[in-house]
């Protein structure tokens, strides 16, 4: 697969500085600024050996072959640079291959340095580049520090050559597609609307300004730093707090329970918390649609940053830069909508899907249920087919009959398949403003029951219970009975997880391997007990641990089949000619000609209703939209 008389490691030097960086900025961005310098790099194979000023080298001794970097979405992007600015020919590689992406995708440290440690042991140097921070070529130069400068430089390709020839082999050839396609489609970009941008900042920007005029101390000066409070400072809250006689709160955050009951007491009497409040959440969208504003770089295109296997497990993408394309609010707030800022340019229209239910399906085609296999194959949803093999539902269609009922077995379905805990799950359907699905009488000996089974494991909230308000006991009591009867009707999700439970806690000292129908196999390594659980490494030679046990070994599991099957899907319809402008966990957008979106979404439903050899016989479903902006 990896031909190495044909392919050499290479690595670019560029200037940087405190206010001029790649952190926190797309690559496009950072090759356009003035500030732009490449002033070095270092190409290294078993054959070559350079280090040098770009200009300087042979490019013709490398003509065709292929391209190693490790980061290649910015070494790659350099290069661009370079051959526009004339400075190289074009041309030069045939193709790219990222090592970093090869590393994350078999369970080892992104980083050039942590990389090198993990599979060799070797230390690798970076004061050299932290050195250079601010700094250019002639600084270098004049500070005698030029041959440690070329060393580093050469020593980074010398380690990343080496990387390549040790783990290449067993980087899969779809994966490697993916790992371009990903570089590909987020350099490319996507189409936003420009003016629906600067008219959102305007918007947001107004009414932020606004939410700052209505605090007591805004303009004021605080006597100890001698500098203006700023917007969230809790002590200018205090202070206010303390001329009214209100005791301040004890924490601003969203989702305190604790700031919900200061609001109930003293919100009328300090309308101004709110205030705060918007200001923060107003500031935070801004900032996005401001981030979006600065990655645009043609007439309502948007160049953005996407990491490649961004989960260490799952190998699920994640965002990336400074701009997180995979975490965009739904809903609208404070008169924006961000998603509608992502929007078709003239002449063509987007096309969106996503796969269906794909975490319930996995499940159940993973451990084997055919008879929730045979109502998905009828048109079934998993969550009605659930509700019928085990909450007793005999009508007609489940979400219309008793949508309660459906939004039950939903979360049943999406979250107690994974091994959630009672308190965990009234949490969660507290959060969806859905406890009315907990609703029901409480007999004594269920209160018991349930009374019982917490102390044994949460004995702190079983205190707590005693004082709740009726209405959480009930809610809490039912979410108990519902966690206990999906365990108890769902012997073989249960099976699975104390299959796993057993084999990683049996493994402590070493490592845990669970082997995916997809053809890869999972990590969990370095397992060592704790005092309060089991923990693990999911990279190797990682410094950082996680607990782990068996339903969420199982929930990696599932989560990495879904992946890979939405990856298949994926290069399937690049096979076919199309080429997302963005995907997020299962769903993908493309941008395409009006004239041939008819093709394009004919394509997407064939492809995503077609499961891959190792998934034959699960049904797939995919809902599919021709849109002018993403929902």
């Amino acid at each position: 697969m990896s031909d190495f008389s044909n392919q050499i490691a290479i690595d670019t030097e560029t200037y940087y500085s405190t206010k001029y960086s790649i952190r926190g900025n797309s690559t496009r961005w950072y090759v356009n600024q003035p500030d732009f310098d490449c002033y070095g790099l270092s190409l290294v194979n078993d054959d070559i050996e350079y280090v040098g000023p770009p200009e300087d080298f042979d490019w013709s001794s490398v003509k065709g072959m292929e391209a190693v970097a490790h980061n290649a979405s910015f070494d790659q992007r350099v290069i661009w640079k370079l051959v526009e600015k004339g400075q190289i020919p074009e041309d030069v590689f045939s193709r790219w291959h990222c090592s970093a992406d090869m590393c994350v995708a078999q369970q080892y440290p992104r980083p050039l340095d942590m990389a090198v440690k993990s599979v060799f042991g070797h230390e690798l140097p970076k004061d050299m580049r932290d050195w250079m921070r601010g700094k250019t070529w002639d600084d270098a130069v004049a500070h005698d520090k030029a041959k440690d400068l070329q060393l580093y430089a050469l020593e980074d390709s010398r380690w990343a050559w080496k990387l390549w020839k040790k783990l290449s082999e067993t980087w899969s050839e779809p994966e490697r597609r993916l790992s371009r396609m990903t570089r590909e489609m987020a350099w490319e970009g996507m189409p936003v609307d420009e003016a629906m941008l600067e008219d959102y900042i305007d918007k947001l920007e107004a009414q932020m300004h606004e939410a700052k005029n209505k605090l007591p101390w805004y303009d004021e000066i605080d006597p100890d730093t001698k500098k203006p409070y700023v917007v969230y400072s809790k002590k200018a809250l205090a202070i206010e707090c303390r001329k009214r006689d209100i005791p301040p709160p004890k924490s601003l955050a969203r989702d305190s329970e604790d700031l919900a009951v200061w609001l109930k007491d003293y919100g009328d009497k300090m309308d101004f918390v709110a205030d705060m409040q918007n200001y923060a959440r107003m500031n935070t969208h801004c900032k996005r649609l401001k981030s979006m504003q600065d990655r645009l770089y043609k007439k309502n295109l948007m160049s953005y940053n996407l990491k490649y296997w961004g989960a260490d497990v799952t190998g699920r993408w994640s965002g990336d830069s400074g701009l997180n394309v995979q975490n965009l609010p739904r809903d609208s707030q404070y008169g924006v909508n961000i998603r509608h800022c992502i929007k078709a340019r003239r002449g063509h229209k987007l096309v969106v899907a996503d796969l269906s239910q794909i975490e319930p399906r996995c499940i159940a085609y993973s451990v084997g249920d055919e008879e929730f296999i045979k109502h998905l194959a009828s048109g079934m949803s998993p969550y009605e087919a659930h509700a019928r093999q085990t909450m007793n539902w005999r009508g007609g269609e489940l979400k219309k009959e008793d949508p309660d009922l459906y939004m039950l077995a939903k979360v049943r379905v999406l979250q107690l398949g994974y091994g959630s805990g009672w308190y965990k799950f009234w949490q969660t359907v507290k959060a969806y403003g859905q406890l009315q699905i907990l609703e029901g009488k409480l007999d004594k000996r269920t209160e018991r029951r349930f009374l019982d089974y917490a102390g044994s494991y949460q004995p702190k909230l079983v205190k707590e219970f005693a004082d709740l308000p009726a209405g959480d006991k009930v809610h809490q009591v039912n979410a108990w009975v519902q966690v206990m009867d999906f365990r108890e009707k769902n012997p073989l999700i249960t099976q699975q997880w104390r299959h796993h439970d057993k084999g990683f806690k049996e493994s402590v000292g070493e490592d845990y391997e669970v082997e995916l129908i997809s053809g890869r196999t999972l990590g969990f390594f370095d397992i060592r007990n704790e005092i309060d659980g089991v923990t693990c490494k999911t990279q190797r030679k990682a410094r950082r641990r996680s607990y782990m046990y068996g339903a969420n070994i199982f929930q990696n599991g599932i989560q990495s089949l879904a992946r890979d099957c939405f990856s298949h899907q994926l290069l399937e319809l690049r096979d076919r000619g199309w080429n997302p402008v963005m995907h997020v966990h299962d769903e993908l957008m493309l941008e395409v000609k009006t004239k041939d979106v008819k093709k394009a979404a004919a394509d997407v439903e064939d492809v995503m209703t077609t499961p891959p050899d190792w998934l034959e016989g699960l049904p797939l479903e995919t809902d599919v939209m021709i849109t002018n902006h993403y929902e």
